[in-house]
């Protein structure tokens, strides 16, 4: 599976200069699927009567639908503008992509990432299980209640949002199923090195592929190294096979970082059995 990371200088709250750009990500990607941060087109912000979008867009959920996709039609998600738009990307560079935006709820809004197909459908949808609540994001996000899993090229894909990496429980419940989670995050240069360590433990505990891919430059007084990579079921950090970098260099860390990832983790886990011996475990 070939996959791009696109570690993207997000102007803040201005979805349509960043779907802009998304837009070029997409066509430089050397890749069949192409996953952006949290909260793609607006970055982490709390202003949810900006960023929050009303889902009331039947054609998206009629194309799942269509297409022969598991869920049925009380359980696909319904979509706002970021998810027509993208929608309408994926179909028009034949890609899949994966896409964080905000669903206006009530009385909280949910902070959600999407994977769209090359077909306009949304193969995968899930809402934030953890907001941070040190950010504020618990005053303005519910929680969601489910994990998401689901086939992506020839891997079962496990999704998370940034603060989610903090609870691993929440990926122990995802395996054995899942074999690489994706985790789109707005995560600041002052905790980069949390950010590395439990990416690296994510790999190491369920012997799996973790793929995480982080925002880059200055932001509503943060700074974002990106900082964004996958890692192996052993926990080392992949060599990409290419770095792309578009031509507006004002973020010298903002650029595509593209791996082709083979799926070894059935034999991984076979040749060292780890998982079999976990114990589920209660205080008494």
């Amino acid at each position: 599976m070939r996959i791009a990371l696109a570690q993207t200088n997000i102007i803040w709250e201005d979805k349509q200069t960043n779907l802009v750009r998304a837009e070029e990500f997409v066509i430089a990607a050397d890749a069949e699927i192409v996953l952006f941060p949290e909260m793609s087109l607006t970055g982490f912000s709390m202003h949810t009567d900006v960023t929050a979008e009303n889902c009331e867009s039947p054609d998206v959920v009629q194309a799942c639908a269509q297409t022969g996709n598991t869920q049925t039609m009380t359980e696909l998600p319904q979509t706002g503008w970021t998810i027509d738009q993208v929608s309408a990307l994926a179909r028009r560079h034949h890609k899949t992509i994966g896409i964080g935006w905000v669903k206006k709820t009530e009385p909280l809004c949910e902070n959600h990432y999407s994977i769209v197909t090359p077909d306009g459908s949304i193969a995968m949808d899930y809402a934030k299980i953890h907001p941070f609540s040190y950010g504020e994001e618990h005053a303005h996000f519910r929680g969601g209640e489910k994990i998401c899993t689901g086939k992506l090229g020839e891997f079962q894909v496990g999704l998370a949002i940034c603060y989610d990496l903090r609870f691993p429980e929440q990926f122990r419940t995802m395996v054995p199923e899942a074999e690489i989670f994706i985790v789109p995050a707005n995560w600041p240069e002052a905790r980069t090195s949390h950010w590395k360590t439990l990416l690296a433990a994510r790999a190491i505990e369920n012997q799996c592929y973790v793929a995480g891919v982080n925002c880059c430059g200055d932001m509503d007084g943060q700074y974002y190294s990106g900082d964004s990579g996958v890692y192996a079921p052993d926990g080392s950090l992949l060599v990409p096979m290419r770095e792309i970098r578009l031509a507006d260099d004002s973020c010298k860390e903002e650029k595509l970082l593209v791996y082709d990832i083979q799926n070894d983790v059935t034999k991984i886990r076979d040749a060292f059995p780890v998982l079999q011996d976990r114990k589920e475990m209660k205080c008494s």
